[in-house]
């Protein structure tokens, strides 16, 4: 803690943002904006609402690649401040959807905000009746940040639930981060989706930092899906998010074959307001997304 203190008094920036990760973000999730916490889902349950994979019948080997770029560089940043380090990393995942009880498992490995991340998680979900389920995720996470000179291990637990109200329409939430053991990552967001018609999908998640106060922490994730042609899909997403200071928006693009899909995605972020945080003032952040889905 003294070292955050120390560091702050440096370069003027808020404790909270040094050594704070965001948590890696499938293709699909970056495409969105993050919104999703009601749809079916089987990879992106390892990152969003565990209970989206239930109702999930294939089973699938992903694998992702994600990078990012901050542009312009706040000309006030000095040049041994923390967030030099442009997020970047990959992921690798297994899951299984042809047993009663459904999940997978991830390994991933980026850089975000000077920290070196390792994760490993493990995601489970069961339908409690015909239409709605209950899942869990556990993930061990390895730290390394170069700015405090730190290392650390902590273990994270996530609980979701989904339900389905009729065809067209679902609703779900998820409970992030049981025991606190992340800043800023103890969150509740329920979300909503509606099928319009054969081919548009509308996604929405709201939510806030449950140890924190709701004005203070609130975001929402907006999203919506067209569908083109049986196998190309085009996704469009905003999101506002006090709990971060970020707001931004997403698009991207999935081609749906047999076998083997491919997806793209790029999100925009920038600051919400003028307080400091995770970016400086007047910059950008492109994060950009590839990943290949292989049905097994």
């Amino acid at each position: 803690m003294i070292q955050r203190v120390i560091i702050t008094l440096i370069f003027g920036q808020s404790i909270w943002s040094f050594g704070f990760v965001r948590d890696y973000q499938t293709t699909r999730m970056i495409s969105t904006s993050g919104a999703g916490t009601a749809s079916i889902l089987m990879v992106d349950a390892l990152a969003l609402n565990p209970a989206t994979s239930a109702f999930f019948t294939d089973s699938l080997i992903y694998l992702q690649q994600n990078s990012g770029e901050v542009d312009p560089i706040n000309s006030g940043r000095p040049a041994s401040s923390p967030y030099n380090t442009e997020p970047s990393g990959l992921m690798f995942a297994i899951t299984d959807g042809t047993t009663k009880t459904k999940g997978g498992g991830s390994y991933q490995k980026y850089e975000d905000n000077d920290t070196e991340r390792t994760r490993y998680s493990f995601n489970m979900a069961t339908q409690l009746s015909r239409s709605t389920s209950l899942g869990g995720t556990y993930h061990f996470t390895k730290d390394k940040n170069s700015v405090l000179g730190q290392e650390d291990d902590f273990h994270r637990i996530d609980l979701g639930l989904l339900t389905f109200l009729n065809g067209d329409f679902s609703y779900g939430f998820s409970l992030k981060d049981l025991g606190g053991s992340e800043d800023r990552k103890s969150t509740f967001t329920s979300g909503v989706q509606y099928v319009a018609s054969k081919n548009v999908v509308l996604i929405g998640d709201i939510g806030f930092d449950y140890t924190r106060s709701f004005s203070g922490s609130f975001f929402y994730r907006v999203s919506a899906q067209v569908e083109f042609l049986s196998d190309l899909s085009f996704r469009v997403g905003l999101f506002d998010d006090k709990n971060t200071n970020l707001k931004g928006g997403s698009y991207g693009i999935l081609w749906n074959g047999p076998k083997l899909s491919l997806e793209g995605a790029i999100k925009k972020s920038r600051m919400r307001d003028n307080l400091s945080g995770y970016l400086y003032k007047d910059e950008r952040l492109t994060d950009i997304s590839l990943s290949a889905i292989v049905k097994i």
